[in-house]
């Protein structure tokens, strides 16, 4: 009877231990959770596979000086009813329009806006939906499930040489060895800072076969991002791969000159059958500018040639000789030549 007495309580207490082990972790996972600053960057997994991540909304990503607003967006709220009278811009693009590291107020989509408002009275929004990294692929995708949702008279494409490479982070597959490693927040926590501590040291090749082998990381060499559910792309002269060599398949869509004029192709009849002008806007290349002027695009606002009209230099608009971006004084450059664009597309439509 003792006996039995005594296996009765070793069960209890077990499950006393895993039930407290349970809720501790619990505990755990919503506090991590609960704690932005612990594992965000300032981007998190999308709902959508084909626009794959997203911003985090009520976030300020301090490196880039920018406050993320409840949309997701790197500006103000908007309605989704579009106010009487309004005259509605929607901006599409990379880290170029996103307004990188001079701030989303300072971008040339908030500087056109002001300038609108300034010069032609009160009646016009420009939406900024830029996010860093995206490629034209997700941004026909975003247009197509986000943007049109805000009822937007136009739209702005802005061009990189990069909307031809794979975006700036990628979906891990998930299955049941990794799966705690993509939903959990407490476990991703715990492995990023195993993945600190390992990585340089005699151990890292066998970390980096777990990586690989266990985890799915397909850049097991990256560390780990912070957030759960997202794959940091390798960098090659600081842009993500355009080689399909270097990309998982399932991402080969998003590759080459080729693919970026099906998707811009899409874009434009998609902008067509909802009746809502367009502009192709950025510091084109030679295959960029060629891909659409093959395309028919009337309003090309073509950001190298205004600068070559007013003999401004790159190095006058870029941050530095490191980072290509463009410094303030670009972003007001560019607000000003979409600025003449706009007033051309208007003049062109009053004439008819």
């Amino acid at each position: 009877m003792k006996k039995i007495t005594m296996q009765l309580n070793d069960k209890k207490n077990l499950y006393v231990l895993l039930v407290t082990l349970l809720l501790l972790f619990l505990l755990l996972e919503l506090f991590i959770r609960s704690n932005l600053h612990m594992y965000c960057y300032g981007c998190r997994p999308s709902n959508d596979d084909k626009i794959i991540y997203e911003l985090q909304p009520n976030y300020r990503i301090v490196s880039l000086n920018a406050e993320i607003c409840s949309q997701g967006l790197a500006d103000r709220f908007f309605s989704l009813n579009k106010p009487l009278g309004i005259y509605r811009i929607a901006v599409i693009g990379d880290s170029g329009s996103f307004g990188w590291m001079v701030g989303p107020q300072n971008s040339f989509p908030k500087l056109l806006e002001k300038m609108l408002n300034e010069k032609q009275g009160k009646n016009y929004e420009v939406i900024n939906f830029s996010v860093p990294g995206y490629n034209t692929s997700q941004e026909l995708e975003l247009l197509q499930k986000k943007v049109i949702k805000f009822n937007p008279d136009m739209v702005i494409l802005n061009y990189c040489d990069n909307d031809m490479y794979i975006c700036n982070y990628i979906k891990p597959k998930i299955n049941f060895l990794n799966y705690l490693y993509n939903k959990s927040f407490m476990v991703h926590f715990l492995l990023r800072r195993i993945d600190r501590k390992l990585t340089y040291t005699r151990f890292h090749k066998i970390w980096l076969h777990f990586k690989k082998n266990i985890l799915g990381m397909y850049y097991y060499e990256q560390l780990i991002y912070p957030y759960p559910g997202l794959e940091e792309t390798i960098y090659i002269n600081n842009n993500p791969p355009a080689e399909r060599e270097l990309v998982p398949r399932k991402y080969w869509y998003m590759l080459g000159l080729e693919n970026y004029r099906i998707h811009l192709y899409k874009f434009i009849a998609f902008l067509k059958e909802n009746n809502i002008e367009f502009i192709s806007s950025g510091l084109f290349d030679k295959d960029g500018s060629t891909i659409n002027r093959k395309l028919g695009i009337q309003n090309i606002c073509d950001f190298s040639d205004f600068f070559s009209r007013d003999r401004i230099s790159y190095s006058e608009v870029r941050l530095s000789n490191s980072d290509p971006h463009m410094n303030r004084y670009g972003h007001r450059l560019c607000a000003g030549y979409l600025y003449e664009t706009i007033l051309s597309i208007i003049d062109r439509k009053n004439k008819i």
